[in-house]
């Protein structure tokens, strides 16, 4: 049997070419960390290669001591994914303020998006202050993007939205724009959704009760009815199944958002089922060679 040699994280992983992204600095500090790896534990490391990302967490539990967990833990993919933001000019920033925060941005990623998001960088292509609020101008900004993460602030504070990995245009062989389309690795989020009083948890049984947190709502697998875009009617939704479970309309005006069972979150904002816009944001995410 010829000897066992350590491999690259990503060596034969195939991708789609709309999915594919560069590793390089994850590939480069996983290697750094395995530099003080005994050669034992190097082989074990290269009979896995195998084996999924999320499954390499620990791949040699019997040759780490309890200490050395303890002390010095093995590095999970999650640990090294920082996001990725394309920054905007501080005049920009300053006159157009993006309703995200960058730990916000952070939370979505660690919690919400697929590994493939997680390493896109994450690019403001759209904001109502910015750019005006008009339906075809969102559409415009937002052709290119595949991978897109919605933004909305109401008028009384509270943040909601979701991402998509869909474009936000009318889907091609529908006869309606009002038919629901996309994956089930979309996901609605809020700030301030209702919950009962002595509910400090949300649907991932993540402790609530610091601020600010992020409540995020994935798919629930009930149905397929991820993400819809009425171009002629100029809306653009999200879940269904009950109610829409985001829904924005008439140039970004107004919206709402109920109970659905799609992702099974309750209402995302604290005014119930309707809401007001004041500023909406869109992010694209594409691959970045950092």
């Amino acid at each position: 049997t010829p000897p066992l040699t350590p491999i690259s994280v990503y060596e034969e992983e195939k991708y789609d070419e709309e999915e594919c992204f560069c590793a390089f600095p994850f590939t480069k500090r996983l290697s750094e960390r395995r530099k003080s790896l005994s050669s034992g534990s190097l082989e074990k490391w290269s009979m896995h290669k195998n084996q999924t990302l999320t499954d390499r967490t620990v791949p040699w539990e019997d040759d780490v001591s309890e200490s050395e967990e303890e002390d010095d833990p093995l590095p999970r993919v999650e640990d090294f994914i920082p996001v990725n933001i394309d920054k905007e000019p501080p005049s920009v920033l300053e006159e157009y303020p993006p309703i995200l925060t960058e730990p916000m941005m952070q939370q979505l990623s660690d919690r919400g998006l697929p590994l493939t998001a997680k390493l896109m960088k994450w690019s403001r292509v759209y904001s109502i202050t910015r750019d005006g609020d008009n339906f075809q101008t969102m559409i415009q900004n937002c052709a290119s993007y595949y991978h897109t993460v919605v933004v909305i602030k109401t008028t009384t504070g509270d943040i909601l939205g979701g991402y998509a990995d869909s474009p936000w245009k009318k889907q091609h062989g529908y006869q309606s724009g009002t038919s629901f389309y996309g994956s089930g690795q979309a996901f609605l989020f809020a700030t301030n959704p209702v919950v009962e009083a002595d509910d400090v948890r949300d649907n991932q049984g993540q402790d609530t009760s610091s601020s600010p947190y992020v409540h995020i709502y994935h798919w629930t697998g009930e149905n397929s009815y991820c993400q819809v875009c009425d171009e002629e009617g100029g809306r653009i939704a999200m879940g269904g199944g009950g109610s829409f479970g985001l829904l924005v309309q008439d140039n970004f005006i107004i919206g709402s958002s109920g109970r659905c069972s799609t992702f099974g979150n309750p209402p995302l904002t604290s005014e119930g089922d309707g809401f007001d816009v004041l500023e909406m944001e869109v992010y694209g995410l594409k691959t970045a060679l950092f």
